[in-house]
């Protein structure tokens, strides 16, 4: 897993500090270097930064860390926790590679008794 903080990668108490702090969170995959509905996470995360911490959070700063994480992963889990700060909120941005299915999985609907 690969994981920075405001764009560079934390030492031990830096990312203790941080991640012990009170955050949101949005998950993604990306593959093939996009994400599908990644508006809707940068609205959704946007929308949790006003009401947590009353303060704006600024969508391309959040895709160019995104980016930064990446380095060129075409295909990867990725998840952006945004985390309460003095100045402004801290950005943390994992990636790890994309977890899959052994077999294809089935299901079947059933009536509640």
């Amino acid at each position: 897993m690969h994981i920075e903080i405001d764009g560079h990668r934390p030492g031990t108490e830096e990312l203790w500090s941080t991640a012990s702090a009170y955050g949101h969170f949005t998950a993604m995959q990306v593959r093939g270097g996009s994400t599908r509905g990644l508006a809707l996470h940068l609205r959704r995360l946007a929308a949790a930064n006003r009401e947590l911490f009353n303060a704006e959070l600024d969508p391309e700063r959040v895709r160019e860390l995104i980016r930064h994480a990446l380095r060129g992963v075409g295909d990867a889990s990725v998840r952006v926790y945004v985390f309460e700060s003095d100045e402004e909120p801290a950005i943390m941005v994992t990636v790890k590679p994309l977890g899959g299915l052994s077999t294809p999985q089935r299901l079947q609907a059933v009536r509640y008794q």
